[in-house]
């Protein structure tokens, strides 16, 4: 323990306002000869941040070398308002990682007194940091000073005099124990602070010559008080993602990443956003009550809330994510959205349940391709309003000259392939032809399962067909011999171009065909692992040189297109990334399920790596699982040994299929 100080403290006159910046070696008090006395303190974290946000902050000793101090010692944190005299601020302690109201406003912690020791820990807070007796040292204070203008309700005794909190920390590192000081500082208006911090070199608690010290000063924007009217009405931006999302009826609710920021771009902590259906069959109508769930959790220091909606009904809502704020920001404010108040929208498509699926088309009925090209048809499963369903195992089959791209060859000229609706409801097969092939192609699609659905139900489809027809290519007139043959100058090689060469699957691409104009060109491609090409597009080239198309593979594709009688162009690559997600769920104490989605599904099933993200911004590896094979979803339990916010991110690796796959960034608190 340390005895009462036993002088005022002396303040180094000008400290500097930087970030773990080395400071001139001190002399030292001689340590024992077995532990690596401290020869340096490095201080970290951020230089801004919104009002009401706990920021968070490192204190180190270390030895003069850079490692961890093997010493005894103690070290005294200041946190004062900039200016001082800034009568208008409050600067206090405060937990980093939590936002709660506090129970004597507007104190985070350190308010019971302006001064206090804290036995050897890694946090400074207002609760005891080991199992050993905290003990109050010696208010500062004259014991007349008034409260802040901030907090006037705040009891005299209770106030922080003069603008300032201290905080003493005592460490110990001899028995390798962490040496390492965690702590948050609030501005809890607008305006700014500065944290010092020294080490006592006797253990008086003063700041002497040769002391080691660091200092840094911090701005604080807009924002407040958690649940205040100041930090609702500091946001500025609300950013929401996925734009879009798709859940079964019944399954998992939508889950939104949302972001609050303030008009200097930092976060806003202590708001809670609201969020509700704005358009669809789930949202309030004149003849209609709105049939949703829906809720978002209060922003953390880095302004970063989730938002969860469910709805009752099948079908797409447009759903409004928002920040209620007072008349200073919006006129003639409501519980509801109002006008100026900042907003994101995204889609909700509550997809209606695979026991409801009740019909099956492919489209389209019929269709034509030539010998050696291909053609692709599209089942698409409805239930009885309409409305699309997720999840519903198809299997295709076809008869004839062709067969299915992909798929099992079976006897007598037939091919089947297995297939499960996506998001929209859909899955494709394609037909694939040889240049020798010529009649008509029987295809079907039937529902794997109809007992498990509804379309056996009266006037239900489980099954539906389409024709294929194939037919030989037009032949090309040879050319008639002249004496001085003169080449054709409309004759060119197509060129192939692509606006963008990487794109994540069940996404569009462009492709840019260059030729002559009024020329008709036909686009060939593979996907991977096929390596076979087929015609895909066909087209004719506009009067500005350029033919247009658009194409949605699975997998790494390889393009040519080639002008009619003209020679084929050179090909070019279009990389296809997998298309990952990620969502997680607590279980209990650090105890996290994550799960997600990585499409395309690959049979022997991919590989999913998550990534921790420090603060540094480097990744760490914390998980790997292997999807499943038909579907895709992947899910893997994982335990924390510390707590802390993060970021994570699900990664897919390179292969000759797709290329490396990433999903958005999802922020956890774990606890």
């Amino acid at each position: 323990m340390t005895a009462a100080p036993r002088s005022a403290p002396r303040w180094l006159s000008s400290a500097l306002a930087v970030v773990a910046v080395a400071a001139t070696m001190p002399l030292l008090v001689v340590a024992p000869a077995q532990a690596a006395a401290t020869g340096d303190l490095s201080l970290t974290g951020p230089t801004r941040g919104s009002a009401g946000s706990c920021l968070r902050y490192t204190l180190t000793p270390t030895d003069a070398f850079g490692g961890p101090a093997t010493d005894t010692g103690t070290v005294v944190i200041r946190i004062t308002e900039s200016p001082a005299n800034d009568a208008a601020q409050d600067v206090d302690f405060c937990r980093p990682g939590t936002v709660s109201t506090p129970a004597i406003s507007p104190h985070y912690a350190n308010a019971s007194a302006a001064r206090r020791f804290y036995v050897a820990g890694t946090t400074v807070s207002s609760e005891p940091t080991s199992a050993r007796t905290k003990v109050s040292v010696t208010d500062t204070g004259t014991g007349n000073d008034d409260p802040d203008v901030a907090s006037p309700s705040t009891p005299v005794d209770r106030a922080n005099p003069s603008g300032q909190d201290t905080a003493v920390y005592v460490y110990d590192g001899r028995q390798g124990a962490s040496t390492v000081l965690t702590f948050g500082v609030v501005g809890l208006v607008p305006g700014g602070a500065r944290i010092e911090a020294f080490r006592s070199a006797d253990g008086d608690e003063t700041q002497n010559s040769g002391d080691l010290s660091r200092s840094l000063t911090v701005t604080y924007s807009a924002g407040g008080l958690p649940d205040s009217t100041e930090a609702a009405d500091a946001v500025t931006s609300v950013k929401a993602a996925p734009t879009t999302s798709f859940s079964p009826q019944g399954g998992p609710a939508h889950s939104f990443s949302v972001q609050v920021t303030n008009n200097a771009g930092d976060g806003v902590s202590g708001v809670t956003p609201v969020i509700g259906a704005t358009a669809g069959p789930n949202a309030a109508t004149a003849s209609r009550a709105a049939s949703f769930t829906a809720s978002c959790t209060r922003s953390g220091n880095d302004g970063a809330s989730t938002c969860t909606y469910t709805g009752q009904r099948p079908g797409t809502d447009s759903v409004t994510i928002y920040v209620n704020q007072t008349r200073s920001r919006t006129p003639n404010p409501t519980l509801g959205l109002d006008t100026n108040e900042p907003r994101d929208a995204v889609s909700a498509t509550t997809t209606a349940p695979v026991s409801g699926a009740r019909f099956v088309d492919l489209t389209p009925d019929s269709a034509t391709a030539t010998a050696g090209g291909s053609r692709e048809f599209t089942a698409t499963v409805t239930n009885a309003d309409g409305v699309v369903v997720a999840g519903v195992g198809l299997a295709f089959s076809e008869t004839g000259p062709g067969f299915i791209a992909n798929g099992t060859s079976g006897s007598g000229g037939t091919s089947t392939q297995n297939a499960t609706t996506n998001s929209s409801g859909q899955a494709v097969v394609r037909i694939t032809t040889t240049s020798s092939d010529r009649g008509t192609d029987a295809v079907t699609v039937g529902i794997r399962n109809p007992a498990a659905t509804s379309c056996q139900a009266s006037g239900g489809r489980c099954t539906d067909s389409a024709t294929l027809t194939i037919s030989a290519p037009t032949p090309t007139p040879s050319p008639t011999p002249t004496p001085t043959p003169t080449p054709t100058p409309a004759c060119t090689a197509a060129v192939t171009s692509l606006p963008s060469d990487r794109i994540t699957a069940t996404g569009l691409a462009d492709v840019l065909v260059s030729a002559t104009r009024g020329a008709t060109v036909d686009l060939y491609a593979y996907s991977q692992p096929s390596t076979a090409f087929a015609l895909v597009r066909t087209g004719v080239v506009g009067q500005d040189g350029v033919a247009r198309f658009q194409v949605r593979p699975p997998s790494n594709t390889r393009l040519y297109a080639q002008q009619r009688g003209c020679p084929a162009g050179a090909s070019v690559v279009l990389n296809v990334r997998t298309a990952l997600t990620i969502a997680v769920v607590r279980n209990g104490v650090r105890d996290y399920t994550f799960r997600g989605d990585s499409l395309p599904a690959r049979s022997a099933g991919l590989i999913v790596s998550i990534y921790r993200i420090t603060a540094d911004g480097s990744e760490v590896l914390a998980a790997q699982v292997r999807a499943d094979g038909s579907s895709g979803e992947w899910s893997v339990r994982r335990v924390f040994g510390d707590s802390g916010r993060f970021g994570f991110v699900t990664r897919t690796g390179q292969d000759l299929v797709n290329a490396p796959g990433s999903s958005n960034v999802r922020s956890l608190l774990v606890y």
